[in-house]
């Protein structure tokens, strides 16, 4: 059982199961009821005496912390049947109080982590219920709480929509972006193929990139690219990608992903 590519701060917490007692099946959205950073939001789940903890936390800035391991169960939504099922997320507000809001910048990358997290683990669609029965499920189903909050709470239909979307797409061309790692392996790009396979869905429109990445036509001998920013305008030219603010904004949001796109720059003919 892997854990998120997208993780940019781990701090593991000492309140968990380990391991849980289930596969997992579902995903539980919280929210921090404060601006936390996931930094923040770690150091209050090293407290033993409060006894809670999330998988995951978003901050308002779309930064993912860990704070439990995927192969554990978190102690987040008072409900261990619930919780040994799924994997929990906290998400930062952008302010407090009112309707809870989060940001859209954490809001976006919720979804990128619901969407990997669904990907990694098999679960090919969300289903939002509205209670305890479906597999996208609230802190306020488990205890007596408003948990996610009201903003939140009012999009999880659209959450579940918009993740089942994603999934769907990345249904479609899994085998190609399978054949296109296998490509990048046998031009010496990277070295485990399964990496990209497991993990090209927490970053909308990635797999697309791996295809058009490997589809692409190489030198043998790579020429000199300094940096991100190089790399971005040589994909560009040479008609590899189409939208290079998208791959400016988000290059780094998934390990590897940046050294990947310089390597593939250096090698293109």
């Amino acid at each position: 059982m892997s854990n998120s590519a997208l993780v940019k701060h781990t701090n593991i917490s000492p309140n968990k199961t380990s391991p849980r007692n289930n596969s997992i099946q579902k995903i539980t959205i919280h929210h921090m009821a404060g601006n936390l950073s996931v930094e923040s939001c770690g150091q209050v789940f090293q407290n033993s005496s409060a006894g809670a903890s999330s998988n995951y936390g978003v901050g308002t800035d779309g930064r993912v912390g860990m704070y439990v391991e995927e192969s554990d169960r978190s102690w987040c939504s008072n409900s261990p049947s619930n919780d040994h099922q799924a994997v929990t997320i906290e998400v930062a507000n952008s302010s407090t109080g009112g309707d809870w809001p989060v940001s859209d910048t954490a809001y976006s990358a919720m979804i990128d982590l619901v969407v990997d997290i669904c990907w990694r683990n098999g679960i090919s669609s969300l289903s939002w219920t509205g209670d305890s029965s479906g597999t996208l499920t609230i802190h306020k189903f488990f205890s007596p709480t408003d948990c996610p909050g009201p903003y939140l709470e009012e999009r999880m239909p659209n959450i579940a929509t918009s993740v089942n979307s994603r999934l769907s797409a990345c249904t479609g061309i899994n085998s190609s972006v399978i054949s296109a790692a296998n490509t990048l392996k046998t031009q010496g790009i990277i070295d485990t193929p399964a990496y990209w396979t497991s993990n090209f869905a927490a970053i909308n429109y990635l797999g697309d990139l791996l295809i058009n990445m490997a589809n692409a036509p190489k030198n043998t001998t790579p020429v000199a690219v300094p940096n991100i920013t190089s790399a971005i305008t040589r994909l560009v030219n040479k008609g590899v990608i189409a939208s290079p603010d998208y791959w400016t904004n988000n290059h780094d949001r998934l390990l590897y992903l940046t050294d990947l796109i310089i390597k593939v720059a250096r090698r293109l003919a």
